[in-house]
């Protein structure tokens, strides 16, 4: 029952064309991306545009994770900037995003900050581009950051468990709730400490 009310859901956005953007569209693109089976953490280097390990780089065994490439690849091929490599290193890049997010340059790349997670998830039903960030506040320790794709979840869900994302990092997921995909960050969603922000697409 539940995955005919989804694709009814689905099917409803691509008739209706909801919001400025395509939402459908838009989940699709992402979901082609296969985030399953690249940007998987325990490799160092990766090339973060493919989420494949680097040909050029020697590879080691550790439990690096690649929320923020994935992202920053995400936003590359939805032709939207959001601070990436070679403008920032590969390391503790998702707090450094967050940080840019909010920056005057980020405004004007065209980002805006919303209020919570029912904007994040109204946002992305209206086929925009929006991430849900976490800045680490202990220096040289990393933050996160996911994707949050169009939803039909209601306002009762996202209070108990946050919008629904799609991300890389200690466990890749095409869907997972804003606390599951943020858990190994204590306190990151409890205290509400997640910011979310949106970019229009051009589909």
């Amino acid at each position: 029952m539940a995955l005919a009310y989804r694709l009814v859901f689905w099917l409803c956005l691509v008739a209706l064309g909801w919001g400025d953007g395509d939402a459908a569209l838009l989940l699709q693109k992402l979901r082609d991306m296969d985030v399953l089976h690249h940007w998987r953490a325990g490799l160092e280097r990766i090339d973060w545009r493919s989420g494949d390990p680097d040909p050029g780089q020697a590879l080691h065994q550790k439990t690096s994770t690649h929320c923020s490439a994935f992202v920053a690849s995400a936003g590359e091929r939805l032709g939207i900037y959001i601070l990436r490599p070679p403008q920032h290193k590969a390391s503790f890049l998702a707090s450094a995003q967050q940080d840019w997010l909010n920056s005057d340059e980020g405004r004007q790349a065209g980002w805006e900050r919303l209020a919570d997670a029912q904007a994040a998830r109204d946002h992305a039903n209206q086929g925009q581009f929006v991430v849900a960030s976490w800045r680490n506040p202990v220096a040289n320790k990393p933050g996160h950051i996911a994707i949050v794709i169009p939803s039909d979840w209601s306002d009762e869900r996202l209070e108990r468990e946050g919008c629904e994302i799609m991300q890389a990092g200690r466990s890749n997921y095409l869907s997972a709730s804003l606390r599951q995909g943020f858990s190994n960050h204590p306190g990151a969603f409890e205290n509400r400490e997640i910011q979310f922000h949106a970019h229009a697409t051009d589909f």
